[in-house]
């Protein structure tokens, strides 16, 4: 659980959002906070 591991994850869940957004807004929460 290093800051490595949670800045890649927050980079491919950023992708996801804007996937999931595109596909359906709602699935934003998805991955939760990204702030």
């Amino acid at each position: 659980m290093g800051k490595n591991f949670g800045y890649i994850d927050s980079l491919l869940c950023f992708r996801l959002i804007k996937t999931r957004q595109y596909l359906n807004e709602k699935n934003i929460d998805y991955c939760g906070n990204l702030g």
